[in-house]
C-alpha cells in the first residue's frame, strides 16, 4: 500500500513539472500581443501615413523575433468603425484591443511618431521622433516605455515624396529601437530557462557595409566583430574611400546583432545609423566625437 502511495506522489510530482514546464516552454507564443499607432497628440504623424505602416511592420517584426505573436490590427478589427478613424485617443485603442475576443489580445503595443523639420539658409534640419509604450490589455497596467529621436540633415528643396521617404527611413530604424527595448522589458516577464538564446545555431552570410570610417576606426570595428555571440568569420569584400564591406558569416540573431552594434558605437566614442533588409546591413558614421572611450567589460556579446 505504502508503495502504492509513493509512486502516485511521484507521478503527481511529474506531473505537475511537466505541466510547468510545458507552461513555460509556450508561454511567449501564446502570448498575444497588438500594435497599435497612437495619433491623437498634435505633431503626430497620422495611422493612415505610409511612415506609421513602416513603424508597424519594424516593431511587429522585432517582438515577433523574441517569440511572441504579434497580430495586426487592420486584420482584427476590419469591421470596427473605430477602425476607420483617425486621432484616436489611448482609451479608444484600448476600448478596441478588449473587443478583441479571438484571440484575446494581452498585451498593447501603443507607439506614437512625431517629425518637425526647419528650414536654414542654405539646409534643413529634421528631427523626428518615436516613443512606445506597454499596456497590460486587460487591467491597462502600464508596463515600460522607451522613446528615442534622432536629428538629418536634409536639402533645403527635400519636400513631398522625397520628404517623406526620409522620414519613413529615419522613423523606421528609431521604430526598431524601441521595438527592440519594449520586447526585452516583456520578455522579462518569461525568463526563466526558457529564455531564447541570442543565436539558433544556424550559420548566415551577412553583408555589412561601413561608410564614413576611418583605417583606424575600422581595426577597432573589425576587433569587436570577433567577439559577437554565433561569430564564425570575416572578410573584406570591397574597399574604396572610407567605405568597406565585410561579409559576415555567424549565427547571431538580427536583433541581438543590432543590440551588438548600437553598443560597439557607444563603446567607440562613434554614432552610427543603422539599417538593414534582408541580409544586408548599411553603417553610416553619423558624427566623429571626440570623446574618450567607455568600456564595459560586463556586457554579454
Amino acid at each position: 500500500m505504502r508503495s502504492i502511495v509513493v509512486s502516485c506522489l511521484a507521478l503527481l510530482v511529474l506531473t505537475a513539472c511537466q505541466t510547468t514546464g510545458e507552461f513555460d516552454a509556450g508561454s511567449r507564443s501564446s502570448h498575444t500581443v497588438l500594435v497599435m499607432s497612437e495619433d491623437a497628440e498634435p505633431g503626430s504623424i497620422s495611422r493612415t501615413n505610409n511612415v506609421t505602416r513602416r513603424v508597424i511592420n519594424e516593431i511587429s517584426g522585432q517582438i515577433s523575433e523574441y517569440g511572441f505573436s504579434v497580430f495586426d490590427e487592420a486584420a482584427l478589427t476590419f469591421n470596427s468603425p473605430k477602425q476607420k478613424t483617425t486621432r484616436r485617443r489611448d482609451s479608444d485603442l484600448i476600448d478596441l484591443a478588449r473587443s478583441i475576443t479571438r484571440p484575446r489580445i494581452e498585451t498593447i503595443v501603443l507607439f506614437t511618431v512625431y517629425s518637425e523639420s526647419r528650414i536654414h539658409p542654405h539646409t534643413r534640419k529634421l528631427r523626428v521622433r518615436v516613443s512606445g509604450r506597454l499596456l497590460d490589455a486587460q487591467s491597462g497596467r502600464h508596463l515600460g516605455h522607451f522613446e528615442v529621436s534622432d536629428l538629418d540633415t536634409i536639402h533645403p528643396r527635400c519636400g513631398g515624396r522625397c520628404y517623406a521617404e526620409t522620414v519613413g527611413k529615419i522613423a523606421q530604424s528609431l521604430g526598431r529601437k524601441v521595438a527592440d527595448v519594449l520586447a526585452q522589458k516583456l520578455d522579462v516577464r518569461f525568463a526563466g530557462s526558457t529564455r531564447k538564446p541570442d543565436n539558433d545555431g544556424l550559420v548566415r552570410g551577412l553583408s555589412l557595409t561601413f561608410k564614413n570610417f576611418g583605417v583606424v576606426e575600422m581595426q577597432d570595428i573589425e576587433g569587436y566583430l570577433r567577439i559577437f555571440s554565433g561569430y564564425r568569420s570575416h572578410r573584406l569584400v570591397t574597399s574604396f574611400h572610407r567605405q568597406r564591406e565585410i561579409w559576415y558569416e555567424s549565427s547571431i540573431k538580427h536583433a541581438k546583432l543590432g543590440r551588438n552594434l548600437d553598443r560597439m558605437f557607444s563603446e567607440l566614442g562613434m554614432q552610427a545609423r543603422i539599417a538593414f533588409e534582408g541580409n544586408q546591413y548599411t553603417i553610416r558614421q553619423i558624427r566623429i566625437p571626440a570623446q574618450a572611450r567607455r568600456k564595459a567589460p560586463g556586457y554579454k556579446w
